[in-house]
């Protein structure tokens, strides 16, 4: 009877331990997580939640460029959180979207300007985007998702 019993609690151990190990998107970036998705889908790109994780760190990093507000490791998106609460709601938008670009996209660092201003969200410092943004949304977006 009584390894009947200690099977029992092995198999529940067992079932209680098995879990996802995978960190999931910090909650306060859901709802931009959920609108790059469906960003994506109008221009018939499909992403899954499950590619996306974003975090905050605490420090922005220094780089040839300057200062580094948001960086993608290892397919996870990194934001400064002393940023982010600080920046508005463009420069949070702009700043995702350049981040999971290279996470989620695989996109590099793209250069020029044309006629709206920086031709992509993927330029090196995607803040200079930001003043644009709101005017021409659509215009960064059909060139990130091409």
């Amino acid at each position: 009877m009584k390894s009947y019993t200690i099977g029992y609690i092995w198999i529940l151990l067992g079932i209680i331990g098995c879990g996802d190990d995978k960190i999931h998107t910090n909650p306060s970036f859901d709802s931009y997580a959920d609108r790059f998705i469906a960003d994506a889908e109008q221009y018939n790109t499909e992403i899954t939640k499950d590619s996306i994780n974003i975090q905050f760190m605490e420090h922005a990093e220094y780089s040839a460029t300057g200062l580094v507000f948001g960086k993608c490791t290892n397919g996870i998106v990194y934001i400064v959180k002393d940023y982010w609460d600080s920046t508005s709601e463009e420069g949070r938008e702009t700043l995702l979207y350049h981040e999971l670009g290279h996470c989620v996209l695989h996109r590099g660092h793209e250069s020029g300007s044309d006629e709206i201003g920086p031709k992509s969200v993927m330029v090196a410092d995607s803040s200079l985007v930001t003043y644009y943004w709101a005017k021409n949304r659509d215009h960064y977006l059909k060139e990130l998702f091409k």
